[in-house]
């Protein structure tokens, strides 16, 4: 779920999600690096962080050219 987002013109948009994972299997992942490609997320993201028990909000990162 789509959970805050910002923006700067001629910078880009930031998206969080909130993300339940039930077999909380991001926790490992999330021990070694915060950031780049992880099991069960289809993209790159910027930042992982765990909030607590199986739930974590994931930060998406989209550079974009220009103004928005």
């Amino acid at each position: 779920m789509e959970w805050d987002g910002w923006r700067f013109p001629g910078t880009g948009d930031t998206v969080v999600y909130l993300v339940f994972d039930p077999n909380d299997l991001l926790r490992a992942e999330t021990k070694n690096n915060s950031a780049g490609n992880f099991k069960g997320i289809p993209c790159e993201v910027w930042q992982v962080h765990r909030l607590e028990n199986r739930w974590y909000y994931v930060v998406l990162y989209r550079y974009r050219m220009g103004f928005l």
